[in-house]
């Protein structure tokens, strides 16, 4: 009897002392800081230095353009942020900066961190190299007079942006990338005002004075569809809009546009870039209803026709639509057709995510997918 209570009491204290073990190790765990993931860490980077510039807004960059940069070192010295070691894994191996740049008077912050073999920041310019292998023919990345383009009926260029969906088209000298809205968009006529050649209302393709041009830049201004935080990854750049004749086959991109109109943040796509995303070998003028095979760009979830930029060199009152089932037609300017707009963002924007197909678009701006989901 004593010795089954002896048993008691020992196995008694022994589960004392192991729920006084568990008690300990939880306590410790729980009071240990949680250790954040790089993705995380440029997020918080980015916090700090918007912190820090709300509180020093004289060293913001003032003109459109330009830009200024703080280290890791001095925003942890200036206690904006705690030590990385005390915040990633091997944190001790990792620098880097925060860049602020003045985008028509929206600003970037872009962190940039390396932390050898560990992590380093990818721009998303990159990412799209990475995955994929230039070709010389079928679907996939071309290089065309130092440029990169897509072309055929490729499946792994899609980019998400809170709830818009784009097509990467390609990626310009500058490393800046070409993206073309591939959500449903508002409709423009290209112009409606009076033209003497038919004496009537028809519009005049004259892209510099038209409604398509006033209308896009209205339309591009709604921070819904085209937040503030996109539009500090954009870049200025010429748009080309010369005309062109239906039976022109010459649609080599250095010989294409010989009349600009520049320092444009948003265009709208050439007749020759759309002929040029197809692989069909028969696809050469705005005749040929082969340019709707093997493209990309030939087949969109909505049934709308859409605008290209290119007016009909032919007369002053046409202009080149691409119709909901990829055909080349030209239309009178005042009909009506959705605008895709065409931006570049700079080639410094961050790649943050996804593999670049429809189900897991490239992602640049995670915290407007979070809030998309809410």
């Amino acid at each position: 009897m004593f010795r089954n209570k002896k048993r008691i009491l020992l196995v008694s204290l022994l589960l004392i002392v192991v729920i006084i073990i568990v008690i300990v190790v939880s306590s410790i765990i729980l009071s240990s800081p949680k250790k954040l993931s790089y993705e995380a860490l440029e997020n918080k980077l980015v916090s700090a230095a918007k912190n820090y510039y709300k509180a020093n807004k004289k060293m913001l960059p003032k003109q459109d353009g330009d830009e200024i940069s703080i280290t890791i070192k001095q925003l942890v010295s200036k206690e904006y942020i705690k030590p990385l070691e005390e915040l990633v894994e091997n944190g001790n191996k990792c620098n880097g900066d925060v860049t602020v740049k003045n985008v028509n008077n929206n600003y970037s912050y872009i962190a940039h961190i390396n932390c050898g073999n560990d992590y380093r920041t990818i721009e998303l310019y990159d990412k799209i190299l990475d995955d994929n292998e230039t070709v010389v023919s079928g679907k996939g990345l071309y290089v065309q007079n130092d440029e990169y383009i897509f072309r055929g009926e490729v499946e792994n260029n899609y980019l998400k942006v809170g709830k818009s969906l784009y097509r990467i088209m390609g990626i310009n000298k500058d490393g800046n990338i070409k993206i073309l809205y591939a959500s449903e968009s508002e409709r423009s006529a290209y112009d409606d005002r009076y033209n003497s050649e038919k004496n009537n209302n028809n519009g005049k393709n004259d892209y510099k004075i038209s409604r398509l041009l006033d209308n896009l830049n209205e339309f591009i201004e709604n921070e819904e569809i085209f937040p503030t935080d996109f539009k500090a990854k954009l870049v200025k750049i010429n748009a080309c809009i010369s005309p062109k004749s239906e039976t022109d086959e010459d649609n080599s991109m250095d010989k294409a546009c010989n009349d600009v109109l520049d320092n444009q943040y948003a265009t709208l796509i050439t007749l020759s870039e759309y002929i040029n995303a197809s692989i069909d070998p028969e696809c050469k003028s705005s005749k040929d209803f082969e340019c709707q095979n093997y493209n990309y760009l030939s087949k969109f979830e909505d049934t709308s026709n859409w605008w290209t930029i290119t007016p009909n060199s032919s007369n002053t009152y046409q202009a080149y639509q691409i119709s909901y089932t990829g055909n080349i037609i030209v239309s009178s300017c005042s009909s009506r057709a959705m605008m895709r707009p065409i931006f570049y963002l700079s080639n410094d924007t961050i790649y943050k995510g996804g593999d670049g197909t429809i189900d897991d678009p490239y992602i640049i701006l995670p915290e407007l997918e979070s809030k998309d989901k809410k």
